[in-house]
C-alpha cells in the first residue's frame, strides 16, 4: 500500500493520535510515514496532529498536497530499497558468481541429445541473439531433473563455458539463503540475483536442490518461504517477459514432484537425466582408469560394467578412486613418504571386487521408481 493510500486509509478513522497513526506502517516505514505527516503539518500550519487526522483526506487530495508529498516520500522509499538490495548484490557478487569455470562439452560423457538440446536452447541464442526472436524466443526456464550423482551441476557449468567467457554463472543452492541471508530477507536475496544477473547479462542462473527452495507452497510454510517463492515467481516472469534480456535460469532437482506447481510451469523445457547405461559406464570407467597404470583386460571392463548397473556417474567415480586406492594401501606406512609412482602396483580386477564391497549404488530403488513414474507424466 502506498504511502498516499495509506493516509487516506487511516483519514477515515476519524481523530486519533499520532502513535496511533503510526501504529498502521511497519516498524521500518514508520520513520516515512512520520515524516510524510510532519510536511503535510509544516505546509498547512497544522499543530495539533488530531485535529489535522480529523480532516477529511479528501480536502488535501484536491489540493494536491497529498500527490506531491507521497511521490517525494515515495521516492526516499524507493531509494532506501535499492541501497538494501545493493547489499545483497555485494553478496552475491563475491560469493555466488563463479568464475573460471573450466568445463566443456567434452568433459561430458555421453548426453548428446542434451548437449543438442542445450546448444538449440540456451548456447546459440546466448552468441547470436539476433538469430532467436519471434516464433525463435528460446526458453528462459530449463529443468534438469533425475537421480542424484549425474552431473547436473557441471552440465550447468558447461553450458555457461560454451556460451563465451563473458556469461556470468550464478550458483544458487538452498545453502545459499541460510548462509548468506541467515534465513532472513531472503526474498531481496532473490530480487538482488536477477537484479545482477539482468546488469552482468548474459547470464545464467543455476538453482541447484530446487525443490528444497522452492516446494510446494501451502500451510506449513513459514512467512519467509511464502516470500522467497512469490518473489521468485515475479522475478522469474519479468525475466520471460523481458524481450531483449539474456538471462536464463537453470533448475536441478531430484525431486520435480515436490516443487511448487506455478513455479514448475515456468521451466517450459524439462530433461531427464537418467542413471549412466552401459555404454556409459564403460567410457567412464575406462577414462578415469587411464590416470593410473592398470592390468584390466576387455573382459574386466566388461565384468565391471554388469557389476555396476544402476550406479549414478558420481557412484562410477568412487568406485574407481576406491580401487586405485588399493595399491597405496599395501604399502608400508613407513614407506609412503618416500614411495615414488613407480613403487605403487597396476591396479587390478582383484582391486575392483573389494572395491565393490565398499562403494554401492547411492540411488534407492524407491526413489528411481518415483522419478520414473513422474517422468512418463512429461511425456
Amino acid at each position: 500500500m502506498s504511502m498516499l493510500k495509506s493516509f487516506m486509509e487511516i483519514s477515515k478513522l476519524g481523530s486519533i493520535t499520532l502513535d496511533r497513526y503510526l501504529s498502521f506502517f511497519k516498524k521500518e516505514d514508520q520513520a516515512i510515514a512520520s515524516r510524510f505527516l510532519y510536511n503535510i503539518l509544516i505546509l498547512h500550519e497544522e499543530k495539533d496532529v488530531v485535529s489535522f487526522l480529523g480532516k477529511p483526506a479528501q480536502y488535501y487530495v484536491e489540493k494536491e498536497i497529498l500527490r506531491k508529498y507521497a511521490g517525494d516520500i515515495l521516492k526516499e522509499d524507493d531509494l532506501r530499497k535499492e541501497k538494501e538490495i545493493g547489499q545483497y548484490k555485494s553478496i552475491i557478487e563475491e560469493t555466488i558468481i563463479e568464475k573460471n569455470l573450466n568445463v566443456k562439452w567434452t568433459d561430458l560423457i555421453g548426453l548428446d541429445d542434451v548437449k543438442q538440446k542445450m546448444m538449440e536452447t540456451i548456447v546459440l541464442p546466448t552468441i547470436n541473439p539476433a538469430l532467436f526472436t519471434g516464433l525463435r524466443t528460446p526458453a528462459r526456464g530449463v529443468l534438469f531433473y533425475g537421480p542424484p550423482g549425474n552431473g547436473k551441476t557441471m552440465i550447468a557449468k558447461a553450458v555457461a563455458s560454451e556460451c563465451g567467457k563473458n556469461v556470468a554463472f550464478f550458483n544458487v543452492s538452498s545453502s545459499t539463503f541460510t548462509t548468506k541471508a541467515a534465513g532472513k530477507d531472503t526474498d531481496k536475496l532473490i530480487k538482488a540475483l536477477f537484479a545482477l544477473a539482468a546488469e552482468k547479462q548474459p547470464s545464467v542462473i543455476f538453482i541447484d536442490e530446487m525443490d528444497s527452495i522452492l516446494s510446494k507452497r501451502g500451510t506449513g510454510d513459514s512467512e519467509e518461504a511464502r516470500r522467497l517463492k512469490n518473489e521468485f515467481l515475479i522475478q522469474f516472469e519479468g525475466v520471460s517477459s523481458g524481450g531483449s534480456d539474456r538471462i536464463v535460469v537453470i533448475g536441478a532437482t531430484n525431486r520435480p514432484f515436490d516443487i511448487d506447481d506455478a513455479i514448475l510451469r515456468r521451466f517450459s523445457v524439462r530433461i531427464y537425466l537418467d542413471l549412466p547405461n552401459a555404454t556409459a559406464r564403460r567410457h567412464v570407467v575406462e577414462k578415469m582408469m587411464k590416470k593410473v597404470r592398470t592390468l584390466l583386460s576387455e573382459t574386466d571392463y566388461t565384468q565391471i560394467v554388469k557389476q555396476t548397473e544402476q550406479f549414478s556417474f558420481a557412484d562410477l567415480s568412487a568406485l574407481c578412486r576406491e580401487a586405485s586406492y588399493e595399491p597405496i594401501r599395501e604399502i608400508p606406512a613407513e614407506k609412503l613418504a618416500a614411495a615414488k609412482q613407480a613403487d605403487v602396483r597396476a591396479v587390478s580386477m582383484e582391486d575392483f571386487n573389494r572395491a565393490l564391497k565398499r562403494v554401492s549404488r547411492s540411488t534407492a530403488p524407491e526413489t528411481l521408481r518415483e522419478l520414473i513414474k513422474w517422468n512418463t507424466t512429461q511425456k
